[in-house]
């Protein structure tokens, strides 16, 4: 709980979604992969993420970017190192 809500996961995200933001939403999700996992998504992924930035009122809602951001840098892929 301490990293989803730490100001600085917060900032973190926000920064990656106004990165992220500058394409369309399709695009967006890959730069956000790309950034943070040097990846790119999955179909399965990335079509998990259009649902969410969906349900969450994207491209409407600017925030909706930010709050996946947030999911993705809670991720399994953050709390280990190979």
């Amino acid at each position: 709980l301490f990293l989803m809500n730490h100001p600085l996961q917060l900032r973190a995200a926000e920064s990656l979604a106004a990165i992220a933001a500058t394409d369309p939403s399709a695009a967006a999700v890959d730069i956000m992969y790309q950034r943070l996992f040097l990846r790119a998504p999955t179909d399965t992924e990335r079509e998990i993420a259009e649902q969410a930035l969906q349900q969450l009122g994207h491209p409407e809602n600017t925030a909706a970017l930010a709050a996946y951001a947030q999911v993705l840098l809670s991720s399994n892929a953050f709390y280990f190192v190979d």
